[in-house]
């Protein structure tokens, strides 16, 4: 009897450290979560409504007068050489009109088509793209200026969409034979495309 109830005893002293070891001392959860953060695509152009340069007078006036020496003010004054006149004499002295033709005949103008350069003239910064598309047309320019369309914006055609400043330049040409005086303008359509 003492042996019967001694090991119920163990048994159930056993049993109940086994169940103690087996049961958790406090409860415990887990899970993963994740926090979407959306981002829309922009595309941040830089631009001058207006750029004007300034011609240099004493540059034009050499450029008209084929290189003339001396320029200043509002004409070039110097041309090389002297005049002799003695090989049209003056013959009639009836008080006719007198006509003599000093045929002043200066050097041509160099090249008549001048490019230029206006550098980092368009800024971009994007999100949301991986390149750009950059392209440039003619809005209406004078006669006199032609828009470079294949080289303006060159650097930021193609080139990875970032939060970094890309620069670009726009390029035209001025035919100065066809510039008919004070201002003439070189107009350029932008459009700056962020890809996917």
């Amino acid at each position: 009897m003492k042996l019967g109830n001694t090991l119920k005893n163990v048994l159930g002293a056993g049993l109940l450290a086994g169940l103690c070891a087996v049961a958790p001392l406090g409860h415990a959860a887990t899970a993963t979560t994740t926090i979407d953060v959306n981002f829309p695509s922009v595309v941040v152009m830089y631009h001058y409504d207006t750029i004007t340069l300034q011609v240099d007078q004493t540059a034009l006036a050499n450029y008209m007068a084929g290189g003339a020496a001396a320029c200043g003010g509002d004409f070039c004054d110097n041309l090389t050489g002297t005049l002799d006149l003695t090989g049209s004499p003056v013959t009639d002295l009836s008080g006719a009109p007198v006509s003599v033709d000093a045929n002043v005949n200066p050097p041509a103008p160099p090249a008549t088509a001048v490019p230029v350069t206006v550098q980092n003239a368009v800024g971009v910064r994007a999100l949301g793209c991986s390149t750009y598309t950059a392209t440039v047309t003619d809005g209406g320019s004078d006669v006199s200026m032609t828009v470079d369309t294949v080289n303006s914006l060159s650097t930021i055609d193609g080139a990875g969409c970032s939060l970094g400043l890309a620069l670009g330049d726009l390029i035209f040409t001025m035919d100065v034979s066809q510039v008919t005086g004070g201002s003439d303008s070189a107009l350029f359509d932008i459009s700056i495309v962020g890809n996917p």
